[in-house]
């Protein structure tokens, strides 16, 4: 026989639907109950966030445009540390920003179907951008702080006087720490965070190899990218440590300000994430007949409309 969808209302009532208006209706509920529940998670404080951040990114890029120190280098015109031969970047920069944050965006993309949270779509905008913010600011001030010889900065004399590009001399001086390394792993340690969080690699239920093998995929990358810079001769490697950990440090910073640890049993989630916002998605994805696999739906929430049955 045909199969009915029977949906009670508050006070009891019922109707019989065809499976394709059942179908409809099933979403329509699932988004009218998410409208309702998803606007809880706003907090005003986020408007100090926002502006914070913004205020680092702006900061991290203005001070870039300020000349290092001079720093005393021996014997100037012979000295090995600074007499490597020019390479072109193997990873440029907008290269490095492009995988290691488009990465980050796009595992961001990905939950969105199973997460459907704008909350947790917030949060991930928000520390991201932090996460880049506070590296790239850290990283620049030390730049210009330091005021340390590229490996290469003889020879990138050299080019830059036959190119007529002799003024950007100081680009030469802003070898520690490395901004490469810094950018890489600032969203590829950001990236692997999420992963872990949303897999919940680290949780009782974890122990499986895959998704922790998928999760340090990107620090790997960056890694790697950051070794380029030594083989491009662009940086030592103490440059390419330092810009590692600060960017590590701010991706950890960033976003365990804006979400669970990755050891707590609900890591998927934000922080300040309502019960009944979690109730409402979990709601949502039994009414569409599916789940997500990252939240278990048994003990789901009921809702004064009344329970809810499938024929």
């Amino acid at each position: 026989g045909e199969q009915l969808l029977v949906a009670c209302d508050a006070s009891g009532s019922s109707e019989a639907s065809s499976p394709e208006e059942g179908k409809s209706s099933k979403k329509g509920r699932a988004a009218n109950f998410l409208r309702k529940v998803e606007p809880g998670w706003w907090r005003f404080s986020y408007i100090g966030d926002w502006v914070i951040v913004v205020c680092f990114v702006i900061f991290s890029s203005l001070i870039n445009l300020a000349e290092p120190r001079h720093l005393d280098l021996p014997f100037p015109s012979t000295n090995p540390n600074v007499a490597y031969p020019y390479k072109q970047d193997t990873i440029p920069a907008w290269a490095a920003g492009l995988y290691s944050f488009g990465g980050a965006v796009a595992a961001v993309v990905v939950c969105v179907p199973f997460m459907r949270s704008i909350h947790d779509m917030h949060n991930a905008a928000l520390s991201l951008l932090y996460s880049w913010g506070l590296a790239h600011t850290f990283t620049s001030v030390g730049k210009v702080f330091a005021g340390r010889y590229r490996p290469n900065y003889l020879d990138m004399l050299e080019d830059l006087s036959i190119s007529g590009d002799s003024d950007k001399e100081w680009n030469g001086r802003m070898s520690f720490p490395s901004g490469h390394a810094t950018i890489m792993f600032a969203g590829c340690t950001w990236m692997a965070l999420y992963m872990a969080g949303k897999l919940k690699c680290f949780t009782n239920k974890g122990g499986e190899a895959w998704k922790s093998a998928l999760c340090v995929g990107p620090l790997m990358a960056a890694w790697l990218g950051a070794i380029t810079r030594t083989r491009d001769y662009h940086h030592d490697f103490s440059d390419i440590l330092a810009g590692s950990i600060i960017g590590a440090c701010g991706a950890f910073v960033s976003y365990f300000c804006y979400f669970r640890s990755v050891f707590d049993k609900k890591c998927h989630l934000p922080k300040r994430a309502s019960r009944r916002t979690e109730e409402g998605r979990q709601l949502a994805c039994l009414l569409e007949g599916h789940c997500t696999p990252f939240v278990q739906t048994k003990d789901l929430p009921t809702t004064g409309a009344g329970p809810v049955t499938f024929g």
